[in-house]
């Protein structure tokens, strides 16, 4: 499973981002598009600090990670190799 692929799964349960379109909304800009509002920032922020211990100031999702593949490779370089493995398996 790739950590793009759980991120998304994540998300979905969370119902952070609806379960229908995924493919559309990989480089969607979720702000943009309406798919999360300013509350869908903050579960974001709670999902990944939950699961990843990673705390992203809410500038930079606003300002730089605004879609679903931006989100995964931003997480991706703050894990270390093990924990990246852990959070695919």
């Amino acid at each position: 499973m790739t950590f793009l692929y759980k991120l998304i799964v994540l998300c979905q349960e969370y119902e952070i981002i609806p379960k229908d379109n995924i493919e559309q909304q990989l480089d969607a800009d979720l702000l943009e598009a309406g798919i999360i509002d300013s509350m869908g920032v903050v579960l974001f922020q709670e999902l990944l600090s939950e699961k990843f211990d990673i705390d992203v100031p809410t500038e930079k999702f606003i300002i730089e990670l605004r879609t679903l593949r931006a989100i995964s490779d931003y997480v991706q370089l703050q894990l270390t190799e093990e924990e990246l493995e852990l959070a695919c398996a």
